[in-house]
């Protein structure tokens, strides 16, 4: 009970005896001086014995057992209390109170009360464990291999140590704790998950973070799934016999069948170019419906992927990288349709998400798509390969373990039709079908020149109208113009700049501040640097064709259906005559006359792009499983106006062909961005525009078959203004070894192939030479011809060594015994597994 300040008596009533409140006197005292009291108590009001108090400027008076400096007698006036800096022991378990002085009135006779509350420290224990592998039954151990230093940014810093920074009390706040490793160049281990987290401490009680850490790749392991992916390659004995029977009477010749079965004599019939033997090879694709293709070759990925597991060991600090060959999906058309593509990637994705699969990276071969209308007259085709990592458990995490790597140059993804056999199923494809090279690939040089003539220089009038009028007249608005022009200015201005990037930037939406950047899109085929996009480009496209058709002078506002129709006809004319910069532009021809025979209602152009071929333009905007957009219908249409407006302008020349994205001397080629792809030394998702350290990142390319002895990769590297470190370089292919002088990588980087189809001649001593591992198929009692007879599906692994490359020791061979003679025209072929490779 507090005693009276004047007489020490308890501050009880005389009348009833209870305690009466502080700042009084006893009743029968009578009225003194006033006094000061300084209460120090802690978060829950315990009293604090000891600390340091003082009023104005005496010197400091530790409190007492209940924690009270009493400061008696004092004559009336304003007084400051004050808590000293704190000693031994508050300092290291309290917390200064939030106002150390405050300013207290004095009156005489009352005893004036201050408190102070001085809140507990809290502590925080920060502890570092080594994350257990989620595919395997294992706990959590600490961390102790590598110096990590622990920081919170109210002030304490500290090493680790065995996997823990006990910073002991601490103040009780919200603090945010970041990790480091000390030494910051390792590429031994990294963090899992962010460096950096809060917690809000509480006054007295403890806290904890926990970090973890993983090792990163220390060595990568290929496996290659050797195996005859192109179609059936089939001798037809009995038809050379007939023509043999017709040309030489046996009576007059006969060991000239044997000789003509084993010889190339071009002139026995005729035949002044072609092989004699050709026209008796032919081709079988083999396959079945679309759903049930895609669903037992992605069973059988799956039968072929564990046994791979179960002949490796599992180690946490090693990449494994599983590669079919090119054409792995052809099906029995030779191509899906574009619209299953989505199906077949999310199914690939599904195939490889769980935890046991998160130290692959798996490249599934390639994927032949086809888009055409209705009557198969307006054909569109593609080649890809998809690359998914393993290991993302979650279907919304799929897209980042993902990315499309578009082939660039066409070679011999399907068969000619004079390859086919005579009872091959109607719609089979071929090349003469869907034309020899994948134009919206190797065009983009002329799609910026066009953008530039149209965008860059000065307004181009349209019959005495601005552009931006045009645009109006196809549904968008001027100020659509005005920020298209502005973005495409701006990717001129960059330092960097090629006629290529003007269409990347725009594609690639940059941050160019336009409104509707999903009417802009130009490029209406799949963009391998941006995998899920949806896009709309219908709008932006009506309006180009009306402006290029007016600049060309077919279009006319007075025109009349009939006079449209002959400056079409005229156009074919002109297009049919055999100049060699027309050459393979057939499927551009049919563009023009489909729309010729199509029903013109109204002479408006929008009108004929609406009406019948209104199903082409919604194709765009599916919103496909996974969101994928493909190479859609109208390329064709476009590229061929665009290409009479060049005409027009005197920008298309014979020499156009080297000035294409695949032109090794100029290097007119597509943002290297479409060919590489990157990811940490661990597991997780691809991360391609993540800032990673170099020394935790690995970075691949990767490189189509004959994009690969093209050049691709280092003719884009060439003109890259940023040039990648290459770690590894990957190599699908059917037909195709690894050529040192197109290897990219770093010195000690290494470069996988594995090919479906065959090595010969030079390839095929490369190929040996440098531990190279081939199944070979042949057929004694058919003829001997290379890419027919015999057949060497093949990998290899060599690393990059000065000017050239060395080999790898020999793969151990595992002969896969299922049965898909359904799928591919020989057997389930092989696996190729390579010793483990040291990372660069």
């Amino acid at each position: 009970m507090p005693l009276c300040a004047n007489c020490a008596k308890p501050l009880s009533c005389v009348s009833c005896g209870k305690e009466q409140p502080i700042g009084q006197t006893a009743m029968e005292c009578p009225k003194k001086q006033g006094a000061l009291w300084i209460h120090v108590t802690d978060d829950i009001g315990q009293n604090l014995p000891g600390v340091m108090a003082r009023k104005n400027q005496d010197d400091p008076t530790p409190t007492n057992s209940v924690g009270l400096v009493v400061f008696d007698p004092l004559g009336a006036a304003s007084y400051t209390a004050t808590i000293t800096d704190l000693v031994e022991p508050f300092v290291k378990s309290h917390e200064p109170p939030k106002e150390v002085s405050k300013v207290v009135p004095v009156s005489d006779g009352v005893i004036s009360y201050v408190s102070f509350m001085l809140p507990r420290k809290a502590t925080l224990i920060v502890e570092i464990f080594q994350r257990p592998d989620p595919s395997k039954p294992s706990a959590s151990k600490p961390f102790k291999e590598l110096g990590i230093r622990v920081t919170s940014d109210r002030g304490p810093s500290m090493p680790a140590t065995d996997g823990v920074a006990d910073f002991g009390a601490i103040s009780p706040q919200k603090h945010t704790i970041t990790v480091a490793f000390i030494d910051g160049d390792q590429n031994l281990f990294d963090f899992f998950g962010p460096t950096e987290r809060t917690i809000e401490l509480e006054p007295g009680k403890a806290g904890k973070l926990s970090f973890e850490v993983e090792p990163l790749y220390k060595t990568v392991r290929f496996i290659a799934h050797c195996l005859l992916t192109i179609p059936k390659q089939i001798w037809q004995e009995e038809e050379l016999k007939k023509d043999v029977a017709v040309y030489f009477p046996e009576d007059e010749n006969p060991d000239d069948f044997e000789a003509l079965r084993t010889e190339n004599r071009d002139e026995t019939f005729g035949g002044a170019d072609a092989t004699l033997r050709s026209k008796y090879w032919k081709v079988e694709y083999t396959g079945l419906d679309v759903a049930a293709d895609i669903k037992r070759r992605v069973e059988f990925l799956a039968s072929v992927i564990r046994q791979a597991a179960g002949k490796i060991e599992e180690k946490d600090d090693e990449l494994k990288i599983f590669m079919v060959p090119e054409c792995f999906f052809l099906g029995r058309d030779g191509a899906y349709p574009v619209e299953d593509l989505a199906l077949l990637v999310n199914e690939l994705q599904k195939l490889v998400m769980a935890a046991d699969w998160r130290h692959w990276l798996f490249v599934f071969g390639t994927v032949n798509t086809v888009f055409s209308d209705d009557q198969e007259r307006f054909v569109e085709f593609t080649n890809f390969s998809p690359v998914v990592r393993g290991g993302a458990l979650a279907e919304a995490k799929l897209p980042d373990y993902t990315r499309m790597i578009q082939k660039a140059k066409f070679c011999a993804e399907l068969a000619g039709d004079t390859d086919l056999l005579p009872t091959a199923p109607v719609g089979t494809l071929t090349s003469e079908k869907v034309r020899s090279g994948f134009g919206a690939t190797e065009n983009e040089f002329i799609l910026g020149q066009i953008i530039l003539e149209l965008l860059v220089d000065q307004e181009p009038a349209i019959d005495g109208e601005a552009i931006a009028r045009v645009f109006e007249n196809g549904g968008l608005t001027a100020l659509h113009w005005t920020e298209l022009k502005a973005a495409v200015k701006r990717a001129v201005a960059d330092p960097n700049f090629t006629i290529t990037s003007v269409v990347r930037d725009i594609r690639d939406y940059p941050d160019t501040g336009i409104k509707d950047l999903a009417q802009l899109e130009f490029c209406g085929y799949f963009m391998p640097a941006k995998n899920f996009i949806v896009n709309s480009w219908q709008q932006v496209t009506k309006a180009f064709l009306n402006t290029i058709l007016k600049k060309t002078a077919i279009w006319k506002k007075n025109a009349n259906k009939a006079a449209l129709k002959k400056a079409l006809e005229d156009v074919i004319l002109e297009l049919r005559k055999p100049q060699e910069l027309l050459k393979g532009l057939d499927f551009q021809i049919a563009a023009l006359e489909l729309r010729i025979r199509g029903v013109i209602d109204d002479i408006e152009l929008n009108d004929v792009l609406s009406g019948r071929f209104a199903d082409i333009w919604n194709v765009s905007s599916r919103d496909i499983q996974a969101k994928m957009v493909w190479h859609l219908s109208w390329v064709p249409l476009f590229r061929e106006l665009l290409k009479l407006y060049l005409e027009e302008r005197g920008l298309w020349r014979q020499d156009v062909k080297e000035e294409t994205v695949l032109g090794p001397k100029l290097g007119k080629n597509f943002s290297l961005a479409d060919y590489v792809f990157s990811c940490g030394r661990k597991p997780g998702p691809l991360i391609d525009k993540e800032v990673v350290p170099e020394t935790r990142k690995l970075t691949f390319g990767l490189e189509i078959c004959a994009d690969h002895s093209e050049g691709r990769l280092q003719n884009a590297l060439t003109q890259a203004a940023v040039k990648p470190t290459f770690d590894i370089q990957l190599i699908p292919s059917a037909g195709m070894v690894i050529h040192d002088a197109r290897i990219v990588t770093r010195a000690g980087g290494l470069v996988f192939n594995c090919d479906g189809w065959n090595a010969a001649g030079a390839m095929l001593g490369m190929l040996l030479k440098r531990n190279g591992a081939k199944r070979e198929h042949t057929v004694n009692e058919w003829p001997k011809d290379v890419g027919k007879n015999p057949l060497r599906p093949h990998s290899e692994v060599v690393k990059k060594t000065g000017p050239g490359s060395s080999p790898v020791l020999p793969a151990e061979i595992v002969i896969i015994a299922d049965d898909v003679k359904d799928l591919f025209p020989l057997d389930a072929g092989e696996l190729h597994i390579y010793p483990s490779q040291d990372l660069p």
